[in-house]
């Protein structure tokens, strides 16, 4: 007796999902490829009060309805795939940094290779899959963060977990260190049913955050979200530089207190367990570093997307917060740097570090009072203006009788 058609897409999903499970996919869910309608709304009102991240896609009918992006569409495919990863379990000549005192930071989910790269090649070889098993031919498209479709509400619909309080998803069992990818097809499959949300009265991630960014449940201020700002191409706020301590790309805070974290699973993928570039960067290193260089170390890293400028400004920025007087040299030579933004940022972190032990406060004013002569540039004249105001006082005449 042949199957029933719904028996044969029930069968389909089971297949996909186990194979998914064999490529490293820690969890696969279905939904329907119907419209968005409130998560749309919420993204609109967000978006009027100026919360939304500004790498967020400008396509407001993309993102609410994904028969925009692929007519005749019946399913959207929902991935999430772990990334959580022990310092100790990272393998390579970056695993290890370079042992220096002054080194940063970088976010989880960007030790390992690119996750754009390594969820696209996932997401092909499921469209691969579902193409080869499909009764008929197929149209499907992937897209893996920068696409338009709302892909943690995707995800939510697809019953792969509920979005927390600091707005990532959470996924039962594996915690938010989680990628999200969708396939869009005009396949049906059977729908997943969403799961409930899970974190009740917890308030961890809210309290924790060093910015105060988590607003409301689920909705983070992106102006002040230190993953965004260590991002952006602009100078950073100065009131928002001393939070972000040694941070150069990303900010797991919020994640990292989060109890679905404790006990979340390591990443069973070989590309996030060898990192392009050290997890603790070697600051003197990356300040250092040409436009070659930058490229050669850090062109497979998720970090190395926003540019040179970026991550060095940063690096400025966790000298500066390093309370190390060995940062001092390294911040004198970046009042000469070519860039504004580094010559501004450097004045900001050299009257940080003014004020510890075994640094020359004296010889900070003398520094700063040079820049200032020659620089022309009015934002990093502006910077340097405000670092000598900061600055200690000297003593004068008559002082400690």
């Amino acid at each position: 007796m042949s199957m029933t058609a719904t028996a044969v897409r029930d069968q389909l999903k089971a297949e996909l999902k186990a194979y998914a499970a064999a490529l490293g996919v820690t969890a696969l869910g279905v939904t329907t490829a119907e419209p968005f309608e409130a998560e749309a709304g919420i993204l609109r009102e967000r978006r009027r009060a100026g919360l939304t991240s500004r790498f967020e896609p400008e396509t407001p009918t993309a993102r609410r309805d994904p028969r925009e992006l692929l007519p005749g569409a019946r399913s959207i495919v929902a991935v999430g795939v772990a990334y959580h990863a022990r310092p100790s379990r990272l393998r390579g000549p970056e695993a290890g940094g370079s042992g220096s005192p002054l080194r940063g930071w970088l976010s989880r989910y960007a030790w390992g290779e690119d996750y754009h790269r390594v969820l696209h090649r996932i997401l092909a070889r499921l469209i691969v899959f579902l193409e080869a098993r499909a009764s008929r031919s197929l149209r499907a498209v992937a897209w893996v963060d920068t696409g338009p479709l709302i892909e943690r509400a995707v995800a939510r619909r697809a019953g792969l977990g509920w979005i927390g309080k600091h707005g990532c998803l959470i996924v039962p069992g594996a915690g938010s260190y989680v990628f999200l990818g969708e396939i869009v097809t005009d396949l049906e499959l059977k729908p997943d049913r969403p799961v409930p949300d899970g974190c009740g009265s917890c308030n961890r991630c809210t309290e924790a955050c060093p910015t105060r960014a988590i607003v409301f449940p689920g909705v983070v201020d992106a102006r002040r979200c230190l993953a965004e700002v260590s991002q952006w191409r602009q100078p950073v706020p100065e009131a928002l530089r001393r939070p972000m301590a040694r941070r150069l790309f990303g900010c797991d805070t919020c994640q990292e207190v989060c109890p679905y974290n404790r006990h979340a699973p390591e990443t069973v993928l070989a590309e996030f367990l060898t990192p392009p570039a050290p997890p603790r960067p070697d600051l003197a290193e990356l300040l250092r570093l040409d436009g070659s260089g930058f490229r050669t170390r850090w062109a497979r890293s998720a970090a190395g997307w926003r540019g040179k400028k970026v991550l060095q400004r940063n690096a400025v920025i966790a000298l500066g917060n390093s309370g190390d007087p060995a940062a001092l040299p390294l911040l004198l030579a970046c009042l000469d740097d070519r860039r504004p933004q580094i010559r501004g940022h450097a004045a900001w972190a050299l009257a940080r570090l003014a004020g510890v032990p075994g640094v020359d406060a004296g010889q900070v004013r003398r520094a700063l009072g040079r820049a200032l002569e020659v620089e022309r540039e009015r934002w990093a004249r502006a910077e340097i203006l405000m670092a000598l105001d900061r600055l200690p006082r000297p003593a004068g005449p008559g002082d400690g009788d």
